[in-house]
């Protein structure tokens, strides 16, 4: 016999579109559940407003220690959403001002010519793009 889903999941998953998403947004929600040590996704909404503010602002701290900087609100967007369909309101300005800053992750400048020109040697075949553009 078929498990029966958790109410909250199951709202959660039918509000995303794209079947990738969903994957990656439990996967989210679930490295939440599984750092608090939690029984479930539904379990999440049995825990009072003002305390679960406060975890979700220390689990992003714990986040700032671990991961990307610029990876941390890819990790509460899941949870955010999650959330909101399962109608729980939280101060979500409050817990994005404990974000990290984001990080460039390219150089500060252009390339130069002579780097493009490297790039073009190095290389043997050339990926067109599908895309036009014309000014």
């Amino acid at each position: 016999m078929e498990s029966v889903l958790e109410h909250s999941k199951l709202m959660f998953e039918e509000s995303i579109k794209s079947e990738k998403s969903v994957t990656s947004y439990t996967w989210y929600v679930q490295k939440f559940v599984e750092y608090y040590k939690l029984k479930n996704f539904d379990s999440i909404l049995e825990i009072p407003k003002d305390e679960l503010q406060k975890m979700i602002g220390t689990y992003v701290i714990h986040l700032k220690k671990r991961v990307n900087p610029n990876s941390v609100p890819t990790f509460c967007k899941p949870i955010t959403l999650f959330l909101e369909v399962n109608d729980v309101d939280l101060n979500w300005r409050k817990i994005s001002r404990l974000y990290p800053a984001k990080i460039k992750q390219s150089g500060s400048s252009a390339w130069q010519t002579e780097d493009v020109r490297k790039m073009l040697e190095s290389t043997t075949q050339l990926k067109k793009s599908h895309h036009s553009f014309s000014c």
